[in-house]
């Protein structure tokens, strides 16, 4: 008489457990090791984005207060005017403000890049004056704001 396998408690949670190992196995790991380099990256948590405030045709005339604390209001509504106060709430930091070419280097979270960079291309407004933010350079370092690989030769 042949043996049968008898279905127990014990063999369905191996099984189970089977399953469930084998299901997280086959999920891609976001810090796994590329294949050219195998090297593991972590993601990014931050975005840079270096960005000049421009008058225009109004640059003659005259220029309104350049403070950390009215771009930061500048910014922060032209990002409540495009996505309310959900997109309000997230916290955009000012890195560096050059007063005399009105360059500002911003930092954000990386998931919310793409609508910070987006407010600031509809903004229209400084303080009552009419401009437009011009995002010069965008990186997930703050380091390769600094560089210019157009200009790099071998």
């Amino acid at each position: 008489m042949p043996l049968r396998f008898i279905e127990t408690k014990t063999n369905q949670d191996r099984k189970t457990k089977y399953i469930k190992m084998r299901n997280e196995i086959s999920k891609p790991d976001k810090n796994a090791a590329t294949i050219r380099t195998g090297r593991r990256t972590l993601p990014d948590k931050y975005f840079y984005i270096d960005t000049q405030l421009d008058f225009g045709e109004n640059s003659g005339k005259k220029q309104p207060l350049f403070t950390k604390e009215l771009i930061k209001l500048s910014i922060t509504n032209a990002i409540k005017q495009l996505f309310g106060e959900f997109g309000s709430a997230t916290v955009v930091d000012i890195i560096l403000i050059d007063q005399p070419t009105k360059r500002i280097i911003l930092r954000c979270p990386s998931n919310f890049y793409v609508k910070l960079h987006g407010s600031l291309t509809l903004a229209t407004h400084y303080e009552g004056h009419e401009c437009y933010f011009h995002v010069r350079k965008a990186s997930n370092t703050l380091l390769s704001l600094d560089s210019n690989s157009r200009l790099y030769s071998f």
